[in-house]
């Protein structure tokens, strides 16, 4: 199977406007996306095809119904998230692929994309938008040093092993994808590593919580919510037993949350009225 990523990629205004392309070489109008290089995550993968294609470094905000189609005789699906635009490099248009780009409402959308699967993932974009979105990313540690091959006495020392260091870039790289501003980590050293390599490349520090450490398991609904004060750009690095016990909070994605494997991460987007409107489920 064929795997793609993109984006619609809104600019809120009174009347909301997202950007098309124009492919010359298949005379048509489209929406920016491409092709997952090997081992690439589909939102990493959203977001380098956007810059590539169209110039704009995007920030993902939700998760859209992934679009399955046949090219060329074999089956394909392309996963779409809602993006913002955070820079623009005006060099890139043109270039091989994309000839044009275009500003558009949802009617002139409608009008112009020239398949129908992408008019119903701009649609669906703007309606779970409408309101503003906020989203948080709870993630869990890079695999650690096993507990029998650790000798120290305090097992808040215990660090990531060299498999869980080598995760460490393409985590940055997602939460770059998300935009992430803020991160909040257990005391644990292992899960403040699994931040170092993006706190380093972003200049972002890292703020250590002590409920996120492994032995709390009794979270309230007011300690998850004063966690999630500015949810818009953070990213919390914790133990599974937290990540099982949070997911009491959000019960449409318990079943993401539960057993998430080291380096697992989930993505949970919110409404304004703190209604969730999208959760997906990533692994490094």
């Amino acid at each position: 199977m064929i795997e793609a990523a993109g984006v619609v990629l809104i600019r809120p205004e009174s009347d909301p406007k997202v950007l098309i392309i124009r492919r010359d070489y298949r005379n048509d109008w489209s929406l920016p996306k491409g092709k997952l290089e090997p081992a690439e995550l589909a939102a990493i993968a959203a977001v380098r095809e956007t810059l590539e294609e169209t110039g704009y470094l995007v920030k993902l905000e939700t998760a859209l119904t992934p679009i399955s189609y046949e090219s060329n005789g074999k089956p394909k699906t392309v996963y779409y998230w809602s993006a913002s635009e955070l820079a623009f490099d005006p060099s890139v248009v043109p270039n091989d692929e994309v000839s044009q780009l275009r500003w558009v409402t949802l009617a002139e959308a409608t009008e112009l994309l020239s398949y129908e699967h992408d008019v119903a993932v701009v649609t669906e974009a703007l309606a779970l938008t409408s309101t503003g979105v906020t989203t948080a990313i709870v993630l869990r540690h890079a695999i650690s040093t096993k507990r029998e091959d650790f000798h120290g006495e305090d097992d808040l020392q215990r660090p990531l092993a060299p498999a869980g260091f080598s995760q460490l870039p393409q985590i940055a790289s997602l939460l770059a994808a998300y935009g992430v501003t803020a991160l909040i980590s257990s005391p644990a050293i292992r899960c403040k590593q699994t931040f170092e390599y993006f706190s380093d490349q972003e200049g972002i520090g890292i703020a250590e919580n002590p409920l996120l450490l492994e032995e709390n398991e009794d979270f309230t609904q007011a300690e998850w919510d004063a966690l999630l004060t500015h949810r818009s750009s953070i990213a919390l690095c914790t133990h599974r037993p937290v990540i099982d016990e949070l997911a009491k909070f959000e019960p449409d994605a318990a079943a993401l949350l539960i057993d998430l494997p080291p380096a697992g991460v989930v993505v949970l987007s919110w409404n304004r009225a703190g209604e969730l409107i999208s959760a997906e489920r990533h692994q490094i």
